[in-house]
């Protein structure tokens, strides 16, 4: 191959590895909405004939909407835990005591069977009341924990990490037009 062409390559090989660092860069700025994991809140809580896992995410809280993720277990008569499916999970969000808004968590399906999932109005700051209640056909029960919400965040990652992609993609897309130099063929003369 020719040299100029050989350049030619090498220029694009930057510009497509600043593209995936923006993209890259972009994909990290988005919110974590995916469902389960997160800071884990309960640990094998009793909760009747039940026992109770919760995480939460984002972590930290911050004023606009919290996720929890719930796993109920029964025990079997040998004493190990087997997903509990089929029961009604509430999570209720209140700050300082108040009423709160009850929030029916979603039952998964599938490999995520005895996982239930709820997304909840956190609309001030400071520590909110987060209580669990499970109703099934061996009995209920209700566990809680306290999260602390902090004011919104400044920044709008979404649009700081779009305007760089978009940046990115216009500088990599004027850099690949042509400057009216064609790369050498094999066996032309020079």
């Amino acid at each position: 191959m020719s040299r100029l062409y050989c350049t030619s390559l090498q220029q694009n090989r930057g510009r497509l590895a600043l593209i995936v660092a923006a993209l890259l860069v972009f994909a990290s700025s988005l919110p974590l909405s995916a469902h389960g994991g997160g800071k884990q809140q309960l640990a094998r809580e009793v909760v009747g004939p039940y026992r109770l896992y919760a995480w939460t995410s984002p972590d930290p809280w911050r004023v606009g909407q919290a996720h929890t993720t719930v796993a109920v277990t029964e025990l079997l008569a040998s004493q190990e835990e087997t997903p509990a499916t089929g029961v009604q999970v509430s999570v209720i969000y209140a700050q300082n005591g108040g009423q709160g808004e009850r929030v029916t968590a979603i039952e998964q399906l599938g490999a995520q069977a005895g996982f239930y999932e709820a997304d909840g109005p956190v609309t001030t700051t400071g520590d909110w009341q987060v209580t669990v209640e499970v109703v099934g056909p061996l009995g209920s029960g209700s566990a809680g924990f306290i999260q602390s919400v902090l004011p919104s965040s400044a920044v709008n990652w979404w649009l700081v990490g779009g305007g760089v992609l978009l940046v990115l993609l216009a500088a990599g897309y004027l850099g690949t037009r042509r400057t009216g130099v064609r790369p050498v063929q094999r066996g032309a003369r020079l």
